[in-house]
């Protein structure tokens, strides 16, 4: 993967207890997860954002680099939490 390691996206947070939605708006089209907890929805998204990124680098596309979270608007009672780009090194 040539994407380099140690990113992480903004992503917004909303929901109530028992059930969480996560977007991640630098991500074109339904980058989301959702999951029962906050940290749940956080590692759903997590995995939604590797998927995505091996996708887009098999299809020889770039990936969108994270934004500056100042620039995302929110909703009442939605908050700013970070997604971490962790990709797994080829193995020879």
């Amino acid at each position: 993967m040539a994407v380099a390691t140690g990113l992480k996206y903004p992503a917004i947070i909303d929901g109530e207890l028992g059930g969480y939605g996560v977007i991640i708006p630098d991500i074109p089209g339904v980058c989301g997860a959702m999951g029962d907890t906050v940290d749940e929805a956080l590692t759903n998204a997590e995995e939604v954002l590797k998927i995505f990124v091996e996708l887009i680098e098999a299809d020889g596309g770039v990936v969108p680099p994270p934004s500056d979270p100042a620039t995302l608007e929110l909703e009442p009672g939605e908050m700013i939490a970070y997604v971490p780009l962790r990709v797994t090194a080829p193995t020879a």
